[in-house]
Order: structure tokens, then sequence, then C-alpha cells
């Protein structure tokens, strides 16, 4: 009886939390044989450029200036105004189609100039700039739509979106493996992704428009509101760049001292990081329309109460993982990619504490972005950004690829992840 009336009064929270680790699920299954088959078909310098091309677009992303998140914020203020939700809309897309432009240009800079940023073997340079090609025009109709993805979010939608990833993944995922099949190479690929990534926004804009009704028209664009938005942007534009320089640049750092090849060794044992924190970011975000409520009330308290069960079932959670991962993951790379690569050991015990601490500062991180207190965050990932890019370079000719993973760590324990955890436990206890 008791177990019935647990689901009943927690049916919403069980059906997005299963549907959420659906997906990821999913996504693993899928990445778990696409990987090796990858690797194993194309060659490390293929799966290594894919990996470098895909860390170059998500910088891109950085031109939002951090206006992503303050729709979320203003989403939840204005959702009952209609007026107000058509000048939200409008003033964010035309702001970020202008940005667009500048970020276009930014990539033509990069793709003429590819060869001599990053090693990569002469014969297959223009496959390579083709593959950015496709890639950076998925990417921006991601970057112009991405507010469908936030309005469903918000909308308790969860479960909704979660279906139309799981979808997405498996024909992207099975699509991929045919084309590598059929001779195919990453070109296709990103092709295919590009695809993928349109008619899920297409999918997206019919699902929102329906529920919560908005125009798109220049008339609406509000000059005055993008300045406030911007001005609130910003700490969520630093701690975005600080995100990136933590998740993605050390695959760009190793493609241009080492060469793609040595990417694809990086980012195979980097994904389990990549992979358990996606798993283990669910338990953040899926009560976030909840928590959002409880701010909208002041009952702080509430929200107190939901960030620490979520902070502790992160905790054990990513040391079950770490642990997991310190003690078997060799061999789960032996048995996962083959036996004809090397793997460090030592990158393993790495990237083990990584997920632990990055994936408690990541609740942290959250809850300060929903209660917009970016503010203090934004100034510690400034410093921390500097602390890891310097260690990364400065450890590189000493340890390697070991260096460049330590100096990631290092800056993170040290600067990322401590005061902004003291801050939120002090701004909550003072609300209640």
């Amino acid at each position: 009886m008791k177990i019935k009336q647990f689901i009943k009064k927690n049916y919403n929270f069980l059906h997005h939390m299963a549907s959420s680790y659906g997906a990821i699920g999913i996504n693993i299954l899928i990445f778990a044989f696409l990987t090796p088959y990858m690797l194993n078909n194309l060659g490390k310098e293929q799966y290594g450029t894919w990996q470098l091309v895909s860390n170059i677009t998500m910088y891109f992303s950085l031109g939002s200036l951090g206006l992503g998140s303050v729709f979320y914020l203003e989403f939840t203020k204005h959702r009952a105004d209609a007026l107000m939700m058509n000048k939200l809309i409008s003033t964010l897309f035309f702001a970020l189609l202008f940005v667009s432009i500048i970020i276009s240009a930014i990539f033509l800079f990069i793709i003429f100039q590819f060869d001599s940023l990053f090693i990569i073997s002469t014969e297959f340079l223009p496959k390579a700039r083709v593959t950015f090609l496709i890639s950076f025009f998925g990417f921006i109709v991601i970057f112009l739509f991405n507010f469908l993805d936030i309005s469903l979010f918000l909308n308790h939608k969860i479960t909704t979106r979660n279906i139309s990833e799981i979808i997405k993944i498996v024909i992207n995922g099975l699509g991929s493996i045919i084309l590598i099949y059929l001779g195919f190479d990453i070109v296709a690929i990103a092709l295919l992704s590009m695809v993928c990534n349109v008619l899920q926004m297409v999918y997206y804009y019919a699902i929102v428009s329906r529920i919560q009704p908005f125009t798109i028209n220049f008339s609406y664009f509000d000059r005055e509101y993008l300045k406030t938005m911007y001005k609130n942007g910003v700490y969520f534009f630093i701690y975005t760049l600080s995100s990136l320089v933590i998740m993605n640049t050390d695959n760009i750092l190793i493609s241009h001292f080492m060469g793609a090849v040595y990417v694809s060794l990086y980012a195979v044992i980097f994904r389990f990081v990549t992979i358990s924190e996606k798993f283990i970011f669910v338990l953040s975000t899926v009560k976030g329309p909840k928590v959002s409520t409880f701010i909208q009330q002041d009952n702080y308290s509430a929200v107190f109460d939901i960030y620490k069960k979520v902070w502790l079932a992160t905790l054990a959670t990513s040391l079950v993982v770490a642990v997991g991962l310190s003690t078997f993951g060799i061999d789960i790379l032996h048995l996962w990619i083959g036996n004809k690569f090397e793997y460090d050991a030592v990158l393993i015990y790495i990237f083990s504490i990584f997920i632990v601490i990055h994936s408690l500062s990541s609740v942290t991180s959250w809850y300060l972005g929903i209660l917009n207190k970016v503010k203090i965050q934004s100034m510690v990932s400034l410093v921390e950004i500097v602390a890891n890019l310097f260690l990364s370079i400065a450890l590189y000719p000493h340890l390697g690829l070991r260096g460049i993973a330590l100096g990631t760590l290092i800056s993170h324990v040290l600067v990322g992840s401590w005061y902004p955890t003291l801050y939120l436990h002090r701004f909550l206890k003072a609300k209640i």
C-alpha cells in the first residue's frame, strides 16, 4: 500500500526519471558499440578528428553569452504573459541570429587555417574541413532554436523530450554504424547527425507552438530588454566558458601539440567521465520545475531539502562509479575497444577522482543558476580557467597526456569546486 501511495504521489518524478535514464541508457548502449566500431574501421585519425570538430563547435555556443540560461529564468517569470513571451523569444532569436554572423566569420577563419592550427595528415585534411562545415551548420540550427528544448523542460514535457532524444540517438547511432559498414566516412556521419538535429528542432517547434504559443517577429525585438538579458547573461557566459574549458579544451590542446591520433586515445578514456556525469546529473535536473515553483513561493526550506538529498545521492552514485572505473577501467576498455590500443591506468585514476568532484560541483552550479546566483560562481570560474590552461600547458612537457588531465583536475579541486558550494549553503540557510 505504501509503495502504491509513493508511486501515486511521485508519479511525474518517477516518469521523468525513468525516461531520462532510459535516454542515457540507450545512449550508452549505442555509444558502447559505435566507438570501437569507428576506431577499428575508420582509424584513430578520423575518430580523433571527429572528437576535435565536436569540441570546436561546442565552443561556438559561447556566442549566446549566457542568454540561454537567462531565457530559463525569464520564461519562468513571464510564461503566463503572451506578449512578454513573444518579446522574450523574438529578442533572443534575433540576437542569436546576429551573433551567428559573427560566429560564421570565426568559423571561416578556422576552417581555412585548419592545417596550421591542428596536426592532421594532408590527405585527410579536405574531409576534415567538410566534416567541420556540416557539423557547424547543425550547430547553428541548435544554437538558434535551443529555446525550444528549454521550453519543453519548463512546460513539464520532460518525457516527451526524452523520447525524442531516444529516437534521435537510435537513428544517429545505428545509421552511423550502417554508413561505416557501407564504406562511408565521418563526412557522412556528420551529415546524418546534422539531419537528425534539424528534424528534432522541427518536432520541438511543433510541440512548443501548441502548448506555449509564440510568434517570432522582428517587431517584438526589444533592444533595452536585450541589454538587461545580456547584463545577467554575462555571468552565465563566464560559467559556461569555464565548463567548456574543463570538459573540452584538453582535446584541442592535444590535437595542437600531438595530433588528432592522440585525441582519440584520450577522448575514449574521457568518455567515462561524460557518460557517468550524464547519468549522475539527471538527479539534479529532474526536479527542476518543482524547484522553480518553490523559489517563486519563497519556500527556500523546501529548496534546501531537495538540494541536500540530491547532493548526497550524487555523492553516493559518483563514488560507486569512481570505484568501479578505477578498479575495472582497463578491463572495460580492453573488452570494449580491443587489445590493439594502449591505455593509461593513471589517466583512469585521474578521471575517477574528477568524476566525484565535478559531479558534486555540478549539482551546486545548477542550483546557483536556477537561483540566479551565478555571479560569484562566474568569478571563481574565471580563476579556474586561467589555472586550468596554465597547469595543463605547464605539465604537458613533463607528463604528456597525464599532465593535461592533472591540470584539469587540480585546478577544479583547488579553485572551482569548494567555494560555490560553501556560498550556496550560506545563502539558503540565510533565506530559511
